[in-house]
This record gives C-alpha cells, sequence and structure tokens, in this order.
C-alpha cells in the first residue's frame, strides 16, 4: 500500500517532473 499522494507539478527537467506528495499517515510534505 502507497503511504503516499502525489499532488501536483512543481518543475520539470531533462530527466522528468518533480510532483509534491503528502505522506497519508502523518501529513507530512515532500517532493
Amino acid at each position: 500500500m502507497v503511504s503516499w499522494v502525489r499532488g501536483k507539478c512543481i518543475g520539470r527537467g531533462s530527466f522528468g517532473t518533480v510532483n509534491v506528495a503528502v505522506d497519508r499517515f502523518n501529513g507530512d510534505v515532500f517532493a
């Protein structure tokens, strides 16, 4: 089971995209 939810795209580069993500259990935000 995945413990995080993908959010909006915050950046793009030659290797892919960077999205905001939120931990489902404690609400931590990371990218």
